[in-house]
């Protein structure tokens, strides 16, 4: 997904790219209880991946630039 960079006045000074993070179920959702599966840190943007075929979550980073 692409999103916009903005300064503090709300003027915009870049875009980036972001991949697509996972999605809280409709019943946690329901209840007030989202699941966030990422989050930023600097200049990076990390995020939980499911591998279904392993069966495990792997964490993931991404350089916002």
């Amino acid at each position: 997904m692409d999103i916009l960079i903005k300064e503090l006045k709300g003027n915009i000074i870049g875009t980036s790219y972001l991949p697509v993070t996972g999605q809280s179920s409709f019943t946690a959702s329901s209840m007030g209880k989202d699941n966030r599966f990422y989050g930023i840190s600097g200049n990076k943007f990390y995020f939980l991946k499911e591998n279904e075929d392993e069966e495990v979550w792997e964490l993931h980073a991404s350089e916002i630039k």
